[in-house]
């Protein structure tokens, strides 16, 4: 009852209900849980200082994970530009959980100009979850410096084989490496998890150059693995020229 009770505050939002909503998640929290997970919910909806203020201090002070991811997405919910500004210091915060900082970076990913940030963060963090939550977050705003980025990560010998092999499946995922980027990749690639990546992304593009690449690899490969996920992906392909090829490598 008290939960909709809160749901029902939150319909009007007039100064009275914004108080109740603060006083719930903040002010005076409400000893249930729940209920202070609804109020601060519903505070994304309110675009005044005070709720933005509430918000901040919920997640600085707030030992509740769960009310603190609350806290986050009321916070990301924002019009307001600070609340990209809110979310970059609370990204940078060591004393933040790494899980924290996950949602909080995959919320700046969500905001127009994220992805320029989320770039000149990544020198600035070690954990591995971090830096694949930074990875996805500047996938998803397609601009051709975050693709370029992407496309850097996924070549740059000194990064994690784990790191380029997510910096080859976002780039892959925002289109932005042409086949001859894909060739020069499964080239220089000693990994064979880097190299099944590389033709995974060939394996989406669907068009002939792409099915160019991989009769390459399934007819040349040394690495047997290797050639059957060229194999593989050949066969989910719908060029009339694949049966064929397939038949030949069958018979040799």
């Amino acid at each position: 009852l008290r939960e909709q009770a809160v749901f029902l505050i939150a319909q009007n939002m007039e100064d009275e209900a914004v108080d109740i909503l603060l006083d719930l998640a903040h002010r005076d929290p409400d000893p249930n849980p729940e209920i202070r997970e609804a109020a601060v919910f519903w505070l994304s909806q309110v675009q005044v200082p005070e709720a933005m203020d509430a918000l901040q201090a919920i997640l600085r002070e707030s030992d509740d994970p769960e009310i603190q991811e609350n806290a986050i997405f009321a916070i990301a919910q924002q019009d307001d530009p600070e609340s990209l500004e809110i979310l970059r210091g609370f990204a940078e915060r060591d004393g933040l959980s790494v899980e924290l900082r996950e949602n909080v970076i995959f919320w700046i990913g969500q905001k127009r100009g994220g992805g320029e940030y989320l770039r000149s963060l990544w020198n600035r963090v070690r954990d591995p979850e971090l830096k694949e939550s930074i990875l996805f977050g500047v996938a998803q705003e397609h601009s051709a410096a975050n693709r370029a980025w992407l496309v850097e990560r996924a070549m740059d010998q000194n990064e994690d084989p784990e790191v380029r092999e997510n910096a080859i499946f976002w780039a892959g995922q925002a289109g932005a490496f042409t086949i001859q980027e894909l060739r020069d990749l499964f080239g220089a690639f000693q990994d064979p998890e880097l190299k099944e990546q590389v033709i995974f992304v060939a394996s989406q593009r669907g068009d002939t150059e792409a099915v160019d690449f991989l009769m390459e690899i399934a007819e040349d490969e040394e690495n047997g693995e290797i050639r059957e996920q060229a194999i593989f992906w050949l066969g989910q392909s719908d060029d009339p020229r694949v049966p064929e090829f397939l038949l030949r490598i069958i018979g040799r």
